[in-house]
């Protein structure tokens, strides 16, 4: 029963919100991929190697 990562989903957040923001202003589609992936990896970094209860 852990609780979910809020700071992880939060910083993943944040990446991806500013990778948004980015691909926006620069009109590339490169710059929201890269940060999705980013946001990805953070997600995977700040949980530990424990899987979810099925």
């Amino acid at each position: 029963m852990a609780e979910p990562n809020v700071s992880g989903w939060a910083a993943a957040g944040g990446v991806l919100v500013l990778a948004i923001i980015a691909s926006a202003a620069l009109g590339d589609a490169w710059y929201f991929l890269a940060g999705l992936i980013a946001a990805l990896g953070v997600l995977v970094g700040f949980r530990p190697g424990t899987t979810p209860p099925n």
